[in-house]
């Protein structure tokens, strides 16, 4: 049987080169050619060595995502995420009112209410507010229906729709049955259909609350058409 082969290191002082020196011969060296070691023995028990090739290509870049899925005329620039995560958190009254009355477009706040959610972002800070109550109609305050009287947000992307949710997830939860509000005409509900509600009637404008016997002061928002929504 024939002996293994020995793979012991030479201790003889290595030539270098006189017109280029190096340390030791090493792969992509700029020593020219080096003589790598193979870890494979070649015939009659010796280390066979072969010449390592320097390579001459340069890196290869590679290209960003956004670079390979974006058109070669435009420049792409990264920027940073546009929303924030928003949070349901609880609301007193006193601060939902004084939410609304900054940021709503068309009403002021409320006389009362059941219960308030807000809306806000990881730093803590409010971003909207829902303000549920009981049914301003009288022949829907049957006690198990409550109403969305109030929604408010300073312009947040999905704020609004966070917060019916919630209020409705919150009333169910207090054993309520049935969650209900209203949107002007010309506003497209569009954040009470993300969060699964439906339009249930239309109801035409209304001359005001102002009654003989019941006196009302009109805020310019009573001759206006309604929609008349439901969560489900």
């Amino acid at each position: 049987m024939p002996d293994a082969p020995q793979y012991r290191r030479s201790l003889a002082p290595e030539r270098l080169s006189p017109e280029k020196p190096c340390a030791a011969p090493q792969r992509h060296s700029d020593c020219g050619q080096s003589m790598l070691p193979l870890f494979e023995p070649a015939a009659g028990g010796e280390r066979s060595t072969v010449p390592a090739r320097k390579s001459t290509a340069p890196p290869a870049a590679v290209p960003s995502l956004a670079a390979v899925d974006a058109p070669s005329d435009q420049t792409v620039t990264p920027t940073p995420a546009q929303h924030e995560r928003l949070h349901v958190v609880p609301v007193r009254f006193r601060a939902a009112c004084d939410f609304v009355e900054q940021w709503h477009r068309h009403h002021q706040p409320p006389a009362g209410h059941v219960f308030s959610v807000g809306a806000a972002d990881e730093k803590g800070v409010l971003l909207g507010v829902a303000i549920v109550g009981r049914p301003v109609a009288r022949h829907l305050d049957n006690g198990s229906t409550l109403e969305v009287t109030r929604t408010c947000t300073d312009g947040t992307p999905n704020a609004n729709s966070l917060l019916y949710a919630a209020a409705w997830r919150a009333a169910k939860a207090l054993g309520y049955r049935r969650l209900i509000t209203y949107t002007q005409h010309g506003e497209s509900g569009v954040s009470l259909r993300g969060a699964g509600w439906s339009v249930i009637a239309e109801r035409p404008a209304r001359p005001g609350w102002h009654r003989p016997a019941r006196p009302r002061v009109d805020r310019g928002n009573g001759h206006i058409a309604r929609t008349l929504w439901e969560a489900s």
